[in-house]
């Protein structure tokens, strides 16, 4: 018989994994590509790492600063026309 137990762990570890990997390259875009205080992005830095999930959400819920991404978004469309 097909042991369904160690195919479905290796899922899950599978998904941690991924979830982990992406919390490490949104940890590293914050330290090196975003203009932070730096006790803005130790904070955003501590949440992310020790709730990786919810401080994955939080983070492009709030600690992304959107109006300077639309305005970007904005400048792009305006300079091609």
């Amino acid at each position: 018989m097909l042991d369904l137990g160690v195919f479905k762990a290796s899922i899950y570890g599978f998904a941690i994994t991924i979830v982990y990997l992406v919390n490490f390259l949104v940890v590293l875009n914050l330290v090196f590509r975003e203009k932070r205080n730096s006790n803005t992005t130790l904070t955003w830095i501590t949440i992310l790492v020790l709730v990786p999930v919810l401080g994955f959400v939080l983070y492009f819920t709030f600690g992304r600063d959107l109006s300077k991404i639309i305005c970007s978004n904005l400048k792009r469309r305006t300079i091609k026309f």
